[in-house]
């Protein structure tokens, strides 16, 4: 838990935590303990604070918790999928087939290896939406 957050404990072993929008209002967030480390480490790895984290999924229209829950379970999966990928000496993708690109890999956690960084500020990584690759290799 982020030491620096105002957690309340609830029943159950769940944990509320409030914070503001990017709307400007201010909203609670209850879910449960490991949920909510999960979060805590996926933000700390992109470089940014939980709240910070949120407000990047609610920008791409995600504020529910369980399209929370599902956003930290696709994060760990990319981690996943990039740990066994730099192993293996293959290209970073998806499960899709799609390339997983620098800014993308960012939100969900992942530091970027040099040669990724390099392929990211030369600008010959491919285009990227929001995290969403438009070719495919």
């Amino acid at each position: 838990m982020n030491e620096n957050s105002q957690d309340t404990q609830d029943r159950d072993d769940l944990v509320t935590r409030a914070y503001n929008t990017l709307a400007g209002t201010r909203t609670t967030v209850r879910m449960d303990r490991t949920t909510w480390s999960a979060v805590d480490r996926i933000a700390e790895a992109a470089g940014t604070t939980w709240q910070g984290w949120l407000n990047h999924l609610e920008r791409r229209g995600i504020r529910r918790v369980g399209d929370i829950r599902q956003a930290v379970v696709s994060s760990l999966l990319v981690q996943q999928t990039v740990l066994e990928a730099r192993a293996s000496g293959r290209p970073l993708k998806d499960s899709s087939g799609f390339l997983l690109t620098g800014d993308y890999l960012l939100m969900q956690g992942v530091p970027l290896d040099d040669k990724e960084l390099r392929a990211e500020l030369s600008g010959t990584a491919p285009e990227t939406i929001v995290g969403c690759v438009f070719r495919r290799t």
